[in-house]
């Protein structure tokens, strides 16, 4: 009885302090004007269906806000759904407007959502206004078409819902200093995915330095049409502009476009994935503008090819960041084509999935790996420079499957040493033969190259011997297997022990 009495008492206690949703729409107050911006529920400028306790919102309840045609710097805003309603006072659109980076707007909610006002440039009644009863309906308001961040420091968590056609302005014209706009998802538990139109990034031409920073984050995947960047700007003054692929997050992108001859462009791959969107291929360079563009790879830059082929070209100037040894994946089965020198990737290059790596400008001469999966490619244009440091790792699944470097290569040493080449043979590799002969050049392409033996040649499994330019994989012996599966056994067995001693 006595513990029946405590089971009841806690799940009362449980019970009341348990949280339960609730829908707030606030009005903007200066129903006069229309121009009042927005800073948050703890400024009250407002009024309200239900008043908001003094300890916020809960990451349950939802917000509506509407008659406010700004959102200023600095408004934070943690909720399940939250949407804004803009009074359209300076037309389809509204502004994050103004403050400093130490002072950054954060919206964090699982449902983002833009409206505008209807009748908004024309018969649209401030004094009025909408009823709150009315907004419960969403149905007779329209998507935001766009929205702009200026001089604000702007990061979204969550997903903006109906948001295809709907544009994004990175600065403006008048706006002087740093505009910049993160997007992530609503936490790091949580995907989120959502296209978007044409991100724009705008300069100053009333003699102010403006830089725009656009950075696809945490856990989002992100498709938009196009990039856009600034076709204006303040003679003398310094401006540039920034995307960051960061956190594992990734951009689908269907175009990028330059319009100033002088412009500067920095795209910051550093942990992410890079694809093609909705078009079949993506260009990744100026257009033939002299405007400068730096592609800067982190150690998990991603190129995924399964919407179609991606190309950097000869306008870019390929980097690794800085304190890392940049590397790239290319995955998905398409091609990558790299038509810019790529002296400056330090670090791991990866070719998976049957994809086509493809270098204009040469071997990856200071890569610390290279290694092509079996289906793969890696093709380059030039010598193959190797030296004692040298990592090469080919893929073998079957006799007519296996990683593939070079078209017609001639093979180089800058030392008199090679470095390695190691084989990874597949688990089915042996299933229909108990040997795998392969022409030695046609994993790497040089007809003419004897010294194969001048590698350091090792396999994950089995033997093999060299012979005639050929090299032959023999399937392991019962000893060998027996060995193998004793060390999974032993790992299997070490690891329950260590579960049972939890």
């Amino acid at each position: 009885m006595k513990e029946f009495k405590i089971a009841l008492i806690l799940l009362s206690a449980v019970a009341f302090s348990q949280s339960y949703a609730t829908d707030y729409i606030i009005r903007s107050t200066d129903t006069a004007n229309g121009n009042t911006r927005f800073q948050g529920t703890n400024v009250s400028n407002y009024t309200y269906n239900i008043q908001i306790p003094s300890s916020g919102l809960t990451s349950e309840d939802s917000l509506l806000v509407y008659g406010y045609y700004d959102i200023a710097n600095g408004t934070k805003i943690s909720a399940n759904r939250f949407t804004y309603v803009s009074n359209g006072r300076w037309g389809n659109s509204f502004s994050f407007y103004g403050g400093s980076s130490s002072n950054a707007t954060v919206i964090q909610a699982r449902e983002i959502m833009f409206m505008l006002q209807p009748d908004n440039q024309t018969s649209f009644d401030y004094t009025k206004g909408i009823n709150a009863e009315d907004l419960t309906d969403l149905s007779g308001l329209s998507n935001l078409p766009n929205f702009n961040v200026n001089g604000s420091t702007v990061t979204f968590r969550g997903e903006i819902v109906n948001s295809n056609a709907l544009n994004i302005n990175i600065g403006s014209d008048y706006i002087s200093g740093q505009s910049s706009l993160t997007l992530e998802s609503y936490d790091e538990n949580t995907a989120a995915e959502y296209s978007v139109g044409t991100v724009y990034f705008n300069y100053s031409k009333q003699g102010y330095d403006s830089n725009g920073v656009f950075t696809v984050g945490r856990g989002l995947t992100l498709n938009a049409d196009n990039i856009t960047f600034s076709s204006s700007y303040s003679e003398g003054k310094a401006y540039s502009s920034t995307v960051n692929i960061v956190d594992g997050g990734r951009l689908n992108l269907g175009a990028v476009n330059f319009r100033l001859d002088s412009d500067a462009v920095t795209i910051n791959h550093l942990d992410g994935v890079l694809a093609a969107g909705s078009s079949s291929y993506l260009e990744i360079g100026t257009g033939g503008r002299p405007a400068s563009l730096n592609y800067v790879l982190g150690e998990n830059a991603i190129f995924d090819t399964s919407n179609g082929s991606i190309y950097i070209e000869s306008t870019a100037n390929l980097s690794s960041a800085d304190g890392v040894n940049g590397g790239m994946l290319v995955r998905g089965g398409g091609e990558l084509n790299i038509f810019t020198s790529v002296d400056a990737v330090t670090g791991k290059v990866h070719v998976t999935g049957g994809s086509i790596l493809h270098s204009d400008n040469g071997w990856f001469v200071n890569a610390q790996s290279v290694q092509v999966d079996a289906g793969s490619r890696l093709g380059f244009d030039g010598d193959m420079l190797l030296n004692a440091d040298s990592k090469i790792t080919i893929g073998v699944d079957s006799e007519s499957l296996f990683g593939q470097i070079g078209n017609t290569v001639t093979i180089l040493s800058e030392d008199g040493s090679y470095g390695s080449l190691y084989f990874i043979l597949g688990a089915d590799a042996f299933e229909n033969s108990d040997s795998i002969t392969i022409g030695l050049d046609s994993i790497i392409g040089d007809s003419s190259f004897a010294n194969w033996d001048s590698f350091d040649i090792s396999t994950n499994m089995g033997e093999y011997y060299i012979q005639d330019g050929n090299i032959t994989f023999v399937v392991p012996e019962p000893a060998e297997w027996a060995a193998l599966f004793g060390a999974i056994a032993l790992g299997v067995a070490a690891w329950r022990r260590r579960r049972a001693g939890r």
